[in-house]
């Protein structure tokens, strides 16, 4: 039951974040969706959740990213700037105000991190906060070395895999 309970939201998810994204390249939103998908997947079975804790979790998980997504496109607009200024040899004046734009864009997106704590510990216990803390550096590595090596046999079932496991 739970199983079936997981893949309803999966897929509830990923159809819901499929059609919230602005339309890209092909190739590009079948990458991101797939990626979407397998981490939520991933997150849903490490912090062992409850219908009723996915009901509460996903939405507020789904603000999240969102937040943090346009606060990073954000820094990188600027930071694109800032190089720009730098590499073309702008006056200093110019190199100020993009490295000010660059530095507010930074500071803005540590403080959508901080909000997003804070949302994320309105719907979620400290215990169920460190598993999904812990459950997304997981997911975030494996996705590293999957890029770099290819996937790992059995990664997310073994105990002792993960950072510092040797």
């Amino acid at each position: 039951m739970r199983r079936f309970v997981s893949m309803a939201v999966i897929l509830l998810v990923s159809a819901a974040a499929a059609y919230a994204q602005a339309p890209h390249g092909k190739c590009e939103n079948d990458w991101r969706d797939r990626m979407r998908t397998e981490r939520i997947a991933f997150l849903t079975e490490a912090m062992d959740m409850t219908p009723e804790m996915a009901e509460k979790f996903w939405p507020v998980y789904n603000e999240v990213q969102s937040q943090k997504r346009d606060a990073q496109m954000k820094v990188m607009d600027a930071y694109r700037v800032l190089e720009e200024a730098v590499r073309s040899g702008k006056p200093e004046s110019e190199m100020a105000a993009a490295l000010d734009e660059y530095l507010k864009a930074l500071a803005s997106r540590r403080d959508v991190n901080k909000k997003a704590e804070a949302s994320l510990k309105s719907v979620l216990s400290d215990a169920e906060l460190a598993k999904y803390y812990v459950a997304d550096e997981r997911f975030r590595r494996e996705q590293v070395h999957r890029l770099h090596h290819g996937p790992r046999p059995d990664f997310d079932r073994r105990p002792d895999c993960g950072p510092g496991a040797r």
